[in-house]
């Protein structure tokens, strides 16, 4: 996925620089699966971390009574499952 649209601050993703790891297989049973070793935190954690200066305020289309603006925040995240 290339991009978000729109999401729920509910929503939990990893870091960007997140990487799944995979422990060392001890012999017994089905060999570990990788897995992300940190927690997931919501995307409103993840826009809030940037700060004010992360939004940004696009503009699309001049209206009756001035510009449609909105604010957008951008990232990069991992989400989860």
């Amino acid at each position: 996925m290339g991009y978000v649209v729109q999401a729920k601050g509910a929503v939990t993703a990893h870091r960007a620089h997140a990487t799944p790891e995979t422990l060392t297989y001890c012999g017994l049973g089905p060999p570990p699966k990788p897995r992300y070793r940190t927690k997931p935190v919501s995307l409103r954690e993840h826009v809030l971390t940037g700060g004010r200066t992360a939004a940004v305020t696009p503009t699309w289309r001049a209206g009756v009574k001035g510009n449609l603006t909105s604010q957008a925040a951008e990232g990069k995240c991992r989400p989860c499952r």
